[in-house]
């Protein structure tokens, strides 16, 4: 099945911190500031209200540490607070004549700043960010919230890497300053805290900016979809993508995905396992490899009927994944696992049968027990069919406060979050099926941000150039990548020639430029996104009409009448079933009915609704070629979902409730041993032979054609503030994105 990372990558903090913010400043500019860089928006604000300056050779040298007497002037520039210059100080190493003498002993008599416990404060010292924590948190009036969090947490809940690192004095303030109500403190590359390490003038910056500007209420905030889910169970019983955005407001993740560079980090748990902090342990057992993996719980989480998640929720979770009743889309990795224990609370501890280098997908979602335990033991099959899934209570910042069929659902804060209350007061999520509806309420402004909006290209440019100021349309790559998905169990396509020959006659390029305005990249094949992917071990399908020829001979069809192919009388003709509600698909085919033309081959299109097509359709092999968008995982997997859906296994039968998606009905003996191989191992040396081998059957056998890489178009109100895609799916996982006033 595909991989796609949804509640387990921790989607669901993705619309839980909006605010009012005032509009960007533009400043006179810094030559090391450029226009993308990560806090230029705050550096500018603080540059024009005069808080920050920049150095005399035109510089604002961002990357350099701020020192903790320059931060004291800072917080009182910020703040308005006069220089004091009392006749005794506080501290003994900041005397009368030290220049920042006034500011520190403003900042001291404001409460904001306290020494260490020797009388000292360290005026030289470079400020560590843990202590930008501490002493931002103090300024806006949270120390006494954060003293008595310090009592209670085992760690901070940051949502970050390396939380163990923070001195236990600041669990309490790093907490808070990362909550969705002060949002003062970035993350380092890493998804890291780096509470030891020197803050830096942006960070500092970035932080005195969110005590100016703190995030404020924001009563509604509202984006659009082109598709309505069908119930809020995710992609738990529908192979599907659409209410992936639903039910991320709902459900919390235990693991989060940070975007630059791709790292995994804790969100409902404490620490990422792995081999080297001993809570992923691989063994060796009869020359087959198998393993233990941990996850730690955070303590206090709660579901938001208030009931407490716990380690049993897990493990139900698993029961139910694992149940042969119950239609679960993907549950690969839930089946490599023998058994599962909940010492405690806090404790889930996974028994692999094999081992594979991506465990953390077995906790990808816990069910509430408490509710549904006892519809699972009654009736296993009906559970996906249970009314609970048009409202299920969640462990994410929001939950379902009414849903109008075809037109809208609306969210409300769940006040159980662990995280913290989301600013946004009310999240309405409209659905509109029509692109050129969704192109009209963004002119009109009345939604704020419009994604999966199945908007072509041209659409995409006339937004960006007539509502400059207004909407931005922000391009961006994804894992998802458009191809040609061809029945290899059809008499004309079964034989390898003729696919390749199909390969060959295909511009890429042409499609890109004519269809996409040249914004699609191309894709060659099924594992060109992975990291390990390497084209000099692969068979690689560029533009060659002459290659497509001979094969086509040697396949034993002649051209003929009116320049098509025939063979024993029969015209060489390939129908593509295409969905109306997917115009570019349909622009697609124009190009290749054309291109095709060149080689003698005669394609047609037969018109079917996308929800027709994908369950009565093609998983039934009642077709000869479609196209469509395979993706999930992300660049960082050396596997991904490339490890399974070619896999013979995941041909669809009635037997699987043809729920599996291997469409091209693709059975290769050879391939199915190399991916399992390399499935059932965290060896490289034995993970990367088998992939490679992988790699060299499916190109060679090219049961699809893969066309291009998607890239996303999402609309962006220019009111909305820090909004950032995420690559590998529509949100990202964790952005303070606001509104600004």
């Amino acid at each position: 099945m595909k991989k796609i990372l949804v509640v387990v990558i921790a989607l669901s903090m993705l619309l839980g911190l909006f605010a009012v913010r005032p509009a960007s400043v533009n400043a006179a500019g810094f030559g090391d500031v450029p226009a993308g860089y990560w806090a230029k928006d705050q550096i500018d604000y603080l540059v024009v209200k005069g808080v920050i300056a920049g150095f005399p050779d035109g510089t604002f040298k961002p990357e350099i540490p701020v020192t903790r007497e320059q931060f004291a002037k800072m917080v009182c520039v910020a703040k308005g607070i006069k220089e004091y210059k009392p006749s005794k100080g506080t501290f003994k190493d900041v005397n009368s004549s030290r220049w920042s003498y006034g500011f520190v002993e403003a900042a001291a008599k404001a409460g904001y700043i306290k020494g260490y416990p020797d009388g000292t404060f360290g005026p030289d010292k470079n400020i560590t960010r843990q202590e930008l924590a501490v002493l931002g948190v103090r300024v806006v009036g949270k120390e006494s919230q954060a003293l008595n969090l310090n009592k209670t947490l085992e760690q901070p809940m940051a949502m970050a890497n390396d939380e163990q690192k923070v001195a236990t004095w600041a669990y309490g303030a790093v907490t808070i300053a990362y909550s969705p109500k002060v949002q003062m403190m970035n993350y380092r590359k890493g998804r890291l805290i780096a509470p030891l390490i020197s803050a830096t003038r942006a960070e500092c910056a970035n932080s005195i900016y969110m005590v100016i500007v703190p995030p404020k209420d924001t009563p509604v905030l509202s984006f659009a979809e082109s598709q309505e889910p069908g119930d809020l169970a995710g992609q738990e019983f529908t192979n599907f993508a659409v209410g992936v955005d639903s039910t991320a407001l709902i459900f919390d993740g235990a693991i989060g995905l940070d975007e630059s560079p791709p790292v995994l980090y804790p969100s409902m748990i404490r620490e990422i396992p792995s081999q080297e902090n001993g809570l992923w342990v691989v063994k060796e057992v009869d020359g087959k490899e198998t393993m233990i993996v941990t996850f730690r719980l955070r303590k206090g989480l709660k579901w938001a009927d208030g009931q407490p998640i716990t380690s049993k929720d897990a493990k139900f979770g698993w029961e139910v994944r694992t149940h042969p009743d119950v239609p679960i889309t993907y549950n690969v990795m839930d089946l490599k696992v023998e058994k599962v224990e909940t010492p405690d609370d806090y404790t889930v501890v996974y028994y692999f049968k094999e081992a594979d280098l991506e465990p953390y997908y077995v906790m990808s979602l816990m069910y509430p027990e408490h509710i549904l335990r006892e519809r699972f033991e009654k009736s296993p099959g009906e559970l996906a069919n249970d009314p609970y899934w048009d409202n299920p209570v969640g462990s994410g910042p929001y939950k379902l406060t009414k849903w109008i069929k075809g037109e809208r659902l609306e969210f409300e804060p769940n006040t159980n979050w662990y995280y913290g209350e989301p600013v946004a007061k009310k999240i309405v999520q409209y659905v509109i099926p029509n692109t050129n509806t969704i192109m009209a309420n963004l002119l009109a402004k009345k939604v704020d941000i419009a994604v999966n909006t199945g908007s072509s290209a041209q659409q995409a440019n006339m937004i960006k150039e007539n509502m400059k100021g207004s909407v931005d349309v922000i391009f961006v790559p994804s894992t998802y990548r458009e191809q040609i998905t061809l029945n290899t169990e059809d008499p004309i396509l079964s034989d390898v020639r003729v696919r390749k020959a199909l390969a060959y006659a295909t511009d890429r390029d042409e499609i890109s430029k004519v269809v996409y305005l040249g914004t699609f990249g191309p894709s060659y094949d099924w594992f060109d996104n992975l990291a390990i992917w390497d084209r000099s071990i692969v068979t690689m399908y560029p533009y060659n009409p002459s290659k497509a020829n001979t094969l086509l001979e040697e396949a034993g069809w002649k051209l003929g009448a009116g320049g098509y192919r025939y063979k024993d009388g029969e015209k060489l003709e390939i129908t593509f079933t295409i969905s109306p509600e997917k115009p570019a698909r349909a622009a697609t085919a124009e190009v290749l009915t054309k291109q095709w033309k060149q080689i003698g081959v005669s394609l047609k299109t037969k018109s079917i609704s996308w929800g027709v097509a994908m369950t009565e359709t093609v998983p039934m092999g009642n077709f000869q070629a479609t196209v469509f968008a395979w993706g999930g995982g992300s660049p960082f997997d050396l596997t991904s979902g490339a490890t399974q859906i070619y896999d013979s296994s995941e041909i669809p039968t009635e037997e699987n409730d043809y729920n599996t998606g291997n469409y091209s009905r693709w059975n290769n003996p050879d391939y199915d041993k190399a991916i399992e191989a390399a499935n059932r191992t965290v060896k490289m040396s034995v993970l990367l032979p088998n992939l490679k081998e992988a790699m060299k059957i499916w190109t060679d056998q090219l049961p699809a054609i893969f066309l291009l890489v998607w890239v996303d178009h999402t609309y962006v109100g220019t009111n909305v503030m820090s909004y950032r895609p995420f690559p590998y799916k529509t949100w990202t996982s964790d952005f303070p994105f606001t509104y600004k006033q």
